[in-house]
């Protein structure tokens, strides 16, 4: 997934992203927790705010998508 479809998707409540317990695992709508952070001297480097649930967050950065760990953890659909 690329950083503009996964924008996009998270703009329009497209994108879902997994939560794991010890035996089952859940897919939740996630939403924009602010803007996207970029640097003007690494223009590689952002930070993508997410909210999801009620009120957990977390960031997704660039190593996110170079290691592929946002294949994994995340999808676009609709919601569930």
């Amino acid at each position: 997934m690329t950083r503009e479809a996964f924008e996009t998707a998270l703009d329009s409540g497209q994108l879902l992203t997994m939560v794991q317990w010890r035996d089952h695992s859940q897919w939740y709508t996630c939403r924009r927790n602010g803007r996207t952070r970029t640097w003007k001297r690494d223009s590689d480097r952002f930070i993508i705010p997410i909210k999801y649930r009620y009120r957990d967050t977390m960031r997704v950065t660039e190593r996110h998508f170079n290691n592929g760990s946002v294949d994994h953890w995340f999808r676009i659909g609709g919601a569930q």
